[in-house]
């Protein structure tokens, strides 16, 4: 006779199978959604750059020192900009999908270190006795 299977354990595996398929496909959403945001972000931010570019067009022939050190200012802001929008992004991102921060795991590493001392400790009073 066959041996009936363990329905919890089934269910338990086809659940876990789930749950890590539905994280997968967030994070290819995810992907895929960064990706239209940044073409759409990049289109607007094309029309205003030309619209920019056409006034600044003038104070170019003007004091072209002078407009260098601002554009090269003002790229470093959006770089900067960008930057942050993408690792805040991110973040939450993985903090919905239950990833630990660098702090988090910091704070567990100093938790079992700490931990590790404590055992250390009372397995040297045990010793001494």
């Amino acid at each position: 006779m066959a041996q009936a299977k363990n329905p919890t354990m089934t269910d338990n595996a086809k659940k876990f199978g789930d749950d890590v398929y539905n994280a997968g496909r967030k994070l290819f959403l995810f992907g895929i959604g960064t990706v239209a945001t940044a073409g759409d972000e990049a289109r607007k931010l094309y029309g205003r750059m030309v619209s920019r570019g056409m006034e600044a067009e003038k104070s170019v022939h003007d004091d072209p020192k002078s407009f260098v050190n601002k554009a090269t200012g003002s790229a470093k802001d959006l770089g900067h900009y960008v930057e942050e929008k993408v690792q805040g992004t991110v973040s939450g991102t993985l903090a919905r999908a239950g990833v630990p921060s660098r702090s988090e795991i910091q704070d567990l590493i100093a938790r079992v270190e700490d931990l590790t001392r404590k055992v250390e400790a009372l397995s040297d009073e045990k010793t001494v006795e």
